[in-house]
C-alpha cells in the first residue's frame, strides 16, 4: 500500500487552527483531492473558509493541496473508525492564523523539495 503525507485543518473554537500531518494510504488522499466539496484561493483565503471544529465527533476532515500559487481546500466525511486508529499517527501543531500558515509554507516547501535538494 502507497502513502502519501496530508496536511489536514483544523479551526478551533477559540480562533486557533491545527495542522495535523500525517501519512495516510494514497487512495484516500485522492479521494479527498476529487470531493465536490473544493475551494481554491490564496492560503489566507483557503483559512478562512475551514469552519470551526464540532467537537471531538467532528468527523469532517478539511484538506489542503497546493498546485503552484493555487491552494485547494478539500473536506471529506470520515469513518470513525479511521480517525479512531490514526489519532496518534503524524504530528500537529496549534496555532494562530499566521503560525499555521507559516507552518504550512514549510510544509509544502518540504513537499516539493527533493532529497538531493534538502541535502546542498
Amino acid at each position: 500500500m502507497r502513502y502519501e503525507t496530508a496536511a489536514i485543518l483544523f479551526h478551533e473554537e477559540d480562533g486557533d487552527f491545527t495542522l495535523w500531518t500525517v501519512d495516510m494510504p494514497s487512495e484516500i488522499v485522492a479521494e479527498a483531492r476529487k470531493t465536490a466539496c473544493c475551494s481554491q484561493g490564496s492560503l489566507l483565503e483557503i483559512m478562512g473558509l475551514v469552519p470551526v471544529t464540532n467537537g471531538p465527533t467532528d468527523t469532517r476532515l478539511h484538506f489542503l493541496f497546493k498546485n503552484e500559487d493555487q491552494f485547494s481546500l478539500c473536506a471529506m466525511d470520515m469513518d470513525k473508525a479511521f480517525l479512531w486508529d490514526h489519532q496518534h499517527e503524524g504530528s500537529s501543531v496549534r496555532g494562530s492564523r499566521e503560525d499555521i500558515a507559516e507552518e504550512l509554507d514549510d510544509f509544502f516547501h518540504c513537499q516539493a523539495t527533493t532529497p538531493e535538494e534538502m541535502v546542498m
